[in-house]
């Protein structure tokens, strides 16, 4: 996913760092978006989007996940 973010010219971090979540999501606050892929995404294929400007979250497949971000960093 970060591949094909940055592949259209949109910044995009993945961070595999092993702190812990809140203090992943303190870094991310400067950031649009947040991908939260965790054990249960992992198993089901999915990905939860969490738009860091109003806190909503959506969870959509992994396949689907970069043209959302996409189409989503374009509208703003």
């Amino acid at each position: 996913m970060t591949y094909e973010l940055r592949k259209n010219k949109i910044s995009a971090v993945c961070n595999t760092s092993g702190r812990n979540f809140k203090a992943q999501m303190k870094t991310a606050e400067t950031c649009k978006f947040a991908c939260i892929i965790g054990s249960e995404e992992l198993a089901d294929g999915t990905v939860a989007v969490k738009n860091l400007s109003d806190s909503s979250q959506i969870n959509i497949s992994m396949t689907e996940a970069a043209n959302y971000l996409l189409s989503a960093c374009r509208k703003n």
